[in-house]
C-alpha cells in the first residue's frame, strides 16, 4: 500500500544537505527579527502617545479652571472635551496598531508573491536554488552525481505564516473619563490603556508640573460636585409569596 509520498517529508533530507546548503540557512536564520524590532518602535510610538495625552488633559484642565473661576458652570463641556481628547487618542494608538499588523501582512504576501513567481518559471529545481533565491544568493554550480539523490521535497505552505486576525478596539461611545482621570492622576477606578500589538503593558510615566496638584483638588470637588445620580435599578423590595409575615398578613 502507497503512502502520499509527496506529501511526507523526506527523512533522509538533513542527510543530503550540503555545507553550502548548511551556511545559508544559519544566515537566514542570524538575520535580525524584523517582527521584535517592529513591536519594540510599537511600544515606543505607544509610549510617547500616552506622555502627549497627559499633556493635552492637563491643558484641558487648566481650561477649565480658568474658564469657571467662580460661575460654578456645569461639567458638560469639559466632559465634551476631554471626551474628545480620550476619543483622539484611542485612536492613534489604535492606528498604530493597525498599522503594524498591515506592514507586516503586506511583508509575508510580497514575500509569498515573490516565491509563487519565482517557482511558476521552473519546472523543477533544487533545494539550493531555493534557499539562494531566499538569501539573495547565487546558486552554486550543479553537480551532477551519478547516485541518484533523494527528491527534495517543497513545502510553499510554509513560507507564508498568516498573523491571527486582527482585534478590533472597540471603545464606548460614552464618553468614560476613567483614562482622562488617570492621565491627571486623579483617584478613580483603574483603567487598562490601550497598548500596541504585541506589546506588554507599559509603565505610566506621569508628567509633573507645579499647577498638577491644585487641578486634582480641583476636578475631583468639580467631579463630586457634579456627580451624575446613579441609574435606578430594579426594585430591591421583592415580596417573597412564601415568607412567614406574607402568609400571616393574607390570613389575617
Amino acid at each position: 500500500m502507497s503512502e502520499g509520498r509527496d506529501g511526507d517529508e523526506d527523512p533522509l533530507g538533513e542527510c543530503w544537505i550540503t555545507s553550502w546548503e548548511q551556511q545559508t540557512v544559519q544566515e537566514l536564520e542570524g538575520e535580525p527579527d524584523r517582527q521584535a524590532v517592529l513591536e519594540g518602535q510599537a511600544d515606543e510610538a505607544a509610549e510617547r502617545l500616552w506622555s502627549l495625552f497627559q499633556a493635552a488633559a492637563q491643558c484641558v484642565a487648566v481650561m477649565y479652571k480658568v474658564a469657571c473661576p467662580t460661575a460654578r458652570t456645569p461639567l458638560g463641556a469639559f466632559r465634551q472635551l476631554a471626551g474628545t481628547s480620550l476619543a483622539l487618542y484611542y485612536d492613534a494608538v489604535d492606528c498604530v496598531r493597525k498599522g503594524g499588523e498591515a506592514g507586516m501582512q503586506a511583508g509575508y504576501q510580497r514575500r509569498t508573491r515573490e516565491v509563487m513567481h519565482w517557482a511558476r518559471r521552473r519546472r523543477h529545481f533544487r533545494r539550493e536554488e531555493l534557499l539562494a533565491f531566499l538569501a539573495g544568493k547565487t546558486p552554486p554550480p550543479h553537480r551532477p552525481s551519478l547516485r541518484g539523490s533523494p527528491r527534495t521535497r517543497i513545502s510553499l505552505e510554509r513560507m507564508s505564516p498568516r498573523l491571527p486576525s486582527p482585534h478590533h478596539h472597540n471603545h464606548n461611545p460614552e464618553p468614560d473619563l476613567s483614562t482622562f482621570r488617570e492621565a491627571l492622576g486623579i483617584p478613580g477606578q483603574p483603567t487598562m490603556r490601550p497598548s500596541a500589538v504585541g506589546s506588554s503593558a507599559l509603565a505610566s510615566r506621569r508628567r509633573t508640573s507645579a499647577h498638577l496638584p491644585e487641578l486634582q483638588a480641583f476636578l475631583c470637588d468639580e467631579f463630586a460636585r457634579n456627580k451624575r445620580p446613579a441609574p435606578s435599578s430594579s426594585p430591591t423590595h421583592d415580596v417573597t409569596m412564601d415568607s412567614p409575615q406574607h402568609k400571616r398578613s393574607r390570613y389575617t
